[in-house]
């Protein structure tokens, strides 16, 4: 599994950022996906390069996943959804008269159904790819 990039900052976009190793001048954080050990630590690596041979690196980059209209909804309606949700989220509190805690615990159901659903669908969705 690749790591995942977090960041990256050219030296000619940040006054004062001394140059690399090699005189590289294009450094790039990344971490991988996955947790390790018993305290689930998070790996991270960083990596210095130069910036003109990276800058033309579409030949080395892979098409994007073709998403599907169901993916694509549901992705459209959690934004519809959670926004118009979150924009009210005041006038809800006062209406209904609830403390921060009871709010908290509100938001954190939501968390938990989002958790459990995920359990569900996942294997429901590795049947319909077969």
């Amino acid at each position: 599994m690749p790591f995942v990039g977090l960041a990256q900052f050219f030296r000619r976009e940040i006054s004062g950022f001394a140059c690399g190793p090699d005189g590289a001048d294009l450094v790039q954080l990344f971490r991988c996906p996955f947790t390790h050990g018993p305290y689930l630590e998070r790996r991270y690596r960083l990596r210095w390069r130069r910036a003109r041979q990276t800058e033309h690196a579409e030949r080395f980059l892979a098409d994007p996943p073709h998403v599907p209209l169901p993916g694509t909804a549901v992705f459209f309606l959690n934004g519809l959804t959670l926004s118009t949700y979150i924009v009210r989220l005041g006038s809800l509190k006062g209406k209904h008269h609830l403390s921060d805690a009871q709010l908290g615990l509100i938001g954190m159901a939501f968390a938990v159904a989002a958790l459990a659903c995920m359990q569900e669908v996942g294997p429901l969705t590795a049947r319909v790819r077969q």
